[in-house]
Parts: C-alpha cells; sequence; structure tokens
C-alpha cells in the first residue's frame, strides 16, 4: 500500500509540534530547577537562622554592652558615645529581625525533594503549564493548578501530587484534539508563550543568585563536597567573636564597671 503523500502544511505542522514538544519538556525541567532552587533556599535559610542567625543577636548584645562600659568609662569622648549608640541600635534591630524571621519559618521543614517528587512535578508541569495553552479562561485555571502543585513540590507532599495528578488525568481537558487549519498559527503562538516563561524563569533564577543568601547557599554546598559543615565554621567564628566581648567586658567590671552605668568618680 502506498504511503500516503503529506500536505505541506501536515510537514509544516508536525514540525511546529515537535518543537513545542521539545520545548514543554525543557519548560517542565526549568520550573523544576527553579522550584528545587527555592525549596533548597527556604530549606537552607531556616538552618542559617536557627544556627547562626541567633548567635549574632547574642553577638550584636554582648558587643553593645562592651560598647556601653566603654562610654560610661570614657564620656567626654564622642567617638566612643556615637559607637555605643550605633551599636545599640544595631542590637536592638538584630534582635527584632530575628525574631520577625523565626516567626516567619514554617512549623515544619520539608526533606529534599525525593526523585519520585521531582518526575510527577516534571509531568504536572509539562501536561498542565500555564503557557501551554492560548485560552484565557484555561490559562487562568492552569494558574491556579501551579501555585497548587508547586505548593506540594515545596511541602514535599507527594500524595497531593499523586491525588492531583488523578484528578487532572480524568478531567475532560486532558482530552487533547485535532485540528489542521489554525493548528499551525496556535503552535507558533504555544511555542512563543512558552519561550516568553523560560526568559523569565532564567531572570527569576538570576535574581535569586544575586541574593546573600545563595552566595551563604553555595559556600554550604563547597564546604559539603569535602566534608565540612559551612554553618558549623560560621558557629565556631561567631563563638569566638562572642567569647572576646566577654572576656573584655569581664575585664571592665573588675575594674569596678557595670553594664550601662557611668564610672565611679
Amino acid at each position: 500500500m502506498p504511503t500516503k503523500q503529506l500536505l505541506p502544511e501536515e510537514i509544516e505542522l508536525g514540525r511546529k509540534q515537535a518543537e513545542l514538544e521539545a520545548k514543554r519538556s525543557d519548560l517542565a525541567e526549568r520550573e523544576l530547577e527553579l522550584a528545587t532552587l527555592k525549596a533548597a533556599l527556604d530549606r537552607f535559610e531556616r538552618q542559617y537562622i536557627e544556627r547562626v542567625g541567633k548567635l549574632y543577636v547574642e553577638l550584636d548584645q554582648i558587643e553593645a554592652e562592651y560598647l556601653a562600659m566603654l562610654a560610661a568609662r570614657y564620656p567626654a569622648n564622642p567617638r566612643t558615645q556615637e559607637s555605643a549608640e550605633e551599636s545599640r541600635y544595631r542590637a536592638q534591630a538584630s534582635r527584632e529581625e530575628f525574631q520577625h524571621k523565626q516567626n516567619e519559618l514554617p512549623a515544619t521543614v520539608p526533606e529534599a525533594p525525593s526523585d519520585d517528587l521531582k518526575a510527577l512535578y516534571r509531568s504536572l508541569a509539562k501536561a498542565w503549564h500555564p503557557d501551554g495553552t492560548l485560552d484565557l479562561a484555561e490559562k487562568d485555571r492552569r494558574d491556579a493548578l501551579m501555585v497548587q502543585i508547586n505548593a506540594a513540590y515545596k511541602r514535599g507532599d507527594l500524595a497531593r501530587l499523586q491525588a492531583l495528578n488523578a484528578e487532572l488525568g480524568a478531567a475532560p481537558e486532558a482530552i487533547r484534539g485535532d485540528d489542521l487549519g489554525a493548528e499551525i498559527i496556535r503552535t507558533i503562538r504555544r511555542i512563543a508563550q512558552v519561550d516568553r516563561r523560560l526568559a523569565a524563569i532564567e531572570d527569576e533564577a538570576a535574581q535569586l543568585r544575586t541574593r546573600e543568601l545563595f552566595r551563604l547557599y553555595e559556600q554550604t554546598l563547597r564546604f559539603a563536597e569535602r566534608g565540612d559543615d559551612f554553618l558549623e565554621y560560621l558557629e565556631d567564628d561567631i563563638k569566638r567573636r562572642i567569647s572576646h566581648f566577654r572576656s573584655q567586658i569581664t575585664r571592665e567590671e573588675g575594674l569596678g564597671f557595670q553594664p550601662g552605668t557611668a564610672p565611679a568618680t
């Protein structure tokens, strides 16, 4: 039986559909990488706050106490007075920021995403990404779905992603139709839509990488590669500085001064 000769439009549509499929796969992968990076930074931020942040609060507080003692010892020295005042405000701001960040932390910290979780996220993102449709109402619906998918992935909630996958697989929208006429134009527009989202993901990831938190996270990864704990290194350094100020305060107390008191006359 002779092979059916494809129309030029059918050939072009096939090429565009293959291009779109490849870009959708790439988009799902980039969304996964971005979501994974965000989740990793969230986990790291919690560890940093709990292990290092509270020590910085203690360091700022004890430094403020020591500088207050120096200000009391040298009341006529404007630089000493200014340093003590700045240190007091810094200690207060540090304490308030730490408390604020602690209050924002979730009750539990999810584990690093498993391979099963990543695979399911990738599949859902590819099938239901908002930039996979040109219909505005459907795009809004998919936006809401991706919010749920991303939230479940961030929590490490495999059961929720499985439930969403089952629910969406049974939806009428899961059945894809065929249409040669305008399908080439629609496919081209879908490709452009996916390209815009890929560019937006790159921008968002680049912004994340400019944050100080990301720099610290990278340091943690580099330390881990050689079997060391970067946060432990920071803890030890801050503890040494705290110990230094404590010894200075003990020395001042030995000379008859107390934190916040004026020198004897």
